[in-house]
């Protein structure tokens, strides 16, 4: 009974590691939402150096496979193949529901964690005059899948904008204050931000070829001292 126990545990962590690395596209591995549900950082130098949760998962799913091996084929005495098929299937329904997953786990993180970027087509565009910027327009939609009211400041950073010094885009009212936004819970929205209404500060200042770009970083922070980056890759589609 015992050795039944352990080749059912085996099997169980290799399925859930193997979990935590699926990654669809425009959404990050299942891991990265957990460890930020536990208040971790699945990356370390604030989103640019290593992936924690490949790390981390990657090694616990080594150590499963190790330990289906040496419990799991001898306590109910299969082959290797029907071993590792039968995971596979259980993964494949994960990787279907794991939509669902994120969203349960959104919907409990505390903070702005719960807050997730919807649709992939998002945009930044310049328009220049002279070679002197106009004007600047942005898209992109939010969805607060928690049950409470979130209120949060909204920067749109890029990785190429901080290696040439870029400043990141900050939005201002006409009286200079920064531009507090919030979602209802539950609450998805279509932000449709333009220097026509608001007083935008940084990103490019010159024009460089194309005048239209995607997000990179949507960075969302509140009054609280919270700080929450989205990534493009963590766009939930």
């Amino acid at each position: 009974m015992k050795k039944k126990l352990k080749a059912v545990l085996s099997i169980l962590l290799m399925i859930i590691s193997f979990a935590m690395l699926c990654q669809k596209r425009y959404s990050p591995p299942l891991g990265d939402y957990l460890l930020e549900f536990l208040g971790l950082k699945p990356w370390s130098n604030n989103y640019s150096g290593i992936h924690i949760t490949l790390i981390l998962f990657g090694g616990v799913l080594l150590l499963s496979i190790f330990l289906v091996k040496r419990y799991f084929i001898n306590a109910f005495k299969i082959n290797k193949m029907l071993t590792f098929i039968l995971p596979m299937i259980c993964i494949f329904v994960v990787y279907i529901t794991s939509g669902i997953m994120v969203k349960s786990i959104k919907k409990k993180a505390p903070n702005l964690l719960s807050i997730g970027v919807t649709e992939k087509q998002n945009y930044i565009k310049y328009e220049f005059k002279d070679n002197k910027l106009k004007k600047i327009s942005t898209k992109f939609k939010l969805t607060n899948y928690s049950n409470e009211k979130k209120e949060f400041y909204i920067n749109i950073d890029n990785p190429f904008y901080r290696k040439e010094g870029t400043k990141p885009i900050e939005f201002y009212d006409k009286q200079g204050k920064p531009v507090k936004f919030s979602l209802e819970g539950n609450e998805s929205r279509d932000f449709l931000l333009t220097s026509d209404e608001f007083k935008i500060v940084g990103g490019r200042q010159r024009s460089t070829g194309s005048n239209d770009e995607g997000i990179s970083e949507l960075i969302l922070s509140n009054d609280q001292g919270n700080r929450f980056i989205l990534r493009w890759d963590e766009f939930l589609k």
